[in-house]
């Protein structure tokens, strides 16, 4: 990764119209992973 500095985004919006493409998609595979380990928790529940 090159050196920059830190970008500050106050909001999704900011973040998806001017984050790099890898930060975004490191992200949402987060949000992904997160989401799943919930789902998973109680496969029964509504």
């Amino acid at each position: 990764m090159s050196a920059r500095p830190e970008l500050d985004f106050k909001n999704i919006s900011q973040f998806t119209k001017n984050a790099p493409d890898e930060q975004q998609q490191a992200l949402w595979k987060e949000v992904a992973d997160k989401l799943m380990e919930e789902l998973e928790k109680d496969q029964d529940a509504p």
